[in-house]
């Protein structure tokens, strides 16, 4: 007698997960600056963090098992820890002139998913998420080429599988990231781009 067929849940993975754990890992080491220590070289480690969230979105939606809709708890819990991370945000870095950088992960979401998807309603929050990242760029941490970061990790994922016409080069893919960097790094180091920064 066959075992009924039960819809498989999907299988965790091990590699996602620990890069998960890395970047809450580098995000603590980084804000461990914020509440008395003197450690001040742990800015080094915290710039990872970003790039790592970034990546862990791009994965999660390169999956072959995810769901092909917007993914609105995991949209919403970002908004919501996005407004409560505000508090001790401004709390603790005083002269903060960007939000704190869930809003760049949830708008970077939005594009990265509406490239994927191509639905109407997924490029509709995808065009919508570009528009305010453009719009609010001084106000973002990572600025606009923070809210392209999980897309350019996304193209790196699926390029094998994406249609010519789609495709980036690994140069295009590579420019927010590029961008970033030097956004998170103070602008008085860079003073000609844009705020933005960590």
């Amino acid at each position: 007698m066959n075992p009924p067929d039960l819809q498989a849940k999907p299988v965790r993975d091990p590699s996602l997960d620990l890069l998960k754990w890395l970047a809450m890992l580098t995000m603590v080491l980084d804000h461990l600056r914020y509440v008395g220590w003197s450690v001040n070289f742990l800015y080094v480690p915290g710039r990872f963090a970003f790039p790592w969230f970034c990546l862990a979105i791009a994965a999660n939606l390169a999956r072959s098992g995810a769901a092909r809709h917007v993914p609105w708890r995991y949209l919403g819990w970002l908004v919501v820890f996005s407004v409560l991370a505000e508090v001790p945000y401004r709390m603790f870095v005083l002269d903060a002139d960007t939000l704190n950088v869930l809003p760049t992960l949830a708008l970077g979401l939005l594009v990265a998913q509406g490239w994927r998807d191509r639905t109407p309603l997924s490029l509709a929050l995808a065009g919508a998420a570009l528009v305010l990242g453009w719009v609010f760029w001084s106000y973002l941490m990572f600025g606009f080429f923070g809210v392209l970061l999980p897309l350019a990790c996304l193209l790196v994922f699926v390029a094998p599988h994406t249609p010519r016409c789609c495709r980036g080069s690994s140069a295009s893919s590579a420019t927010p990231g590029r961008r970033c960097l030097p956004g998170s790094s103070g602008a008085t180091r860079f003073p000609s781009l844009p705020s933005g920064r960590a």
